[in-house]
């Protein structure tokens, strides 16, 4: 809430991953007039049990007057809470092979996947780069993850300035190479 005080009761909606999600945060933030929406682990405190099976497909949703928790099984389970939703359904880009139709899926599903996007590509680059190590310190893995951003974010720069298609490896490696020749060991 610290993090967000400027950003209060300006009408603003709030995506966040499992990480960071309560139903209590997500009232709290109703409250102060910000939305929020996003995936939530099925076990968080205050969480309604929908023990219902569900197949490929199905989903299950419990609602108050503020928020809408939800659970859908795609490849597998999947558990969103949002207080900017509806249980409403919307036809997404893919159609069902067998009958041709588009594909129904969730409003909160479909605007968490446009909109987180960026985010997991981001995460799923920078994962090959292996920066952290298990033994180091939480502050060491922080500063190297912010290392890690910050050359993906000049990697970003260079591409667009120089209208480069050079892989990210690629420009990593040339990057610590010429590292390597302003200050050798």
């Amino acid at each position: 809430m610290t993090l967000l005080q400027p950003y209060l009761g300006k009408g603003h909606t709030l995506i966040t991953d499992n990480w960071y999600m309560s139903p209590h945060l997500y009232t709290l933030l109703h409250e102060n007039k910000t939305n929020a929406f996003g995936t939530i682990r099925k076990n968080r405190r205050d969480m309604p049990h929908m023990e219902e099976k569900l197949k490929r497909g199905e989903m299950c949703y419990r609602s108050t007057g503020i928020l809408l928790a939800m659970k859908l099984h795609d490849k597998k389970e999947v558990w969103m809470l949002s207080s900017a939703h509806a249980a409403a359904l919307i036809e997404s880009e893919k159609r069902d092979y067998r009958t041709g139709l588009y594909k129904k899926k969730p409003s909160c599903i479909a605007d968490y996947n446009s909109n987180m996007d960026a985010v997991d590509r981001v995460d799923m680059i920078l994962s090959t780069l292996n920066s952290l190590w298990e033994t180091i310190k939480w502050y060491k893995k922080l500063f190297f993850h912010l290392l890690d951003l910050a050359i993906y974010n000049t990697y970003i720069l260079y591409q667009k300035s120089t209208a480069s298609k050079q892989k990210f490896s690629e420009f990593h490696l040339a990057l610590i190479r010429d590292f390597t020749k302003i200050f050798p060991t």
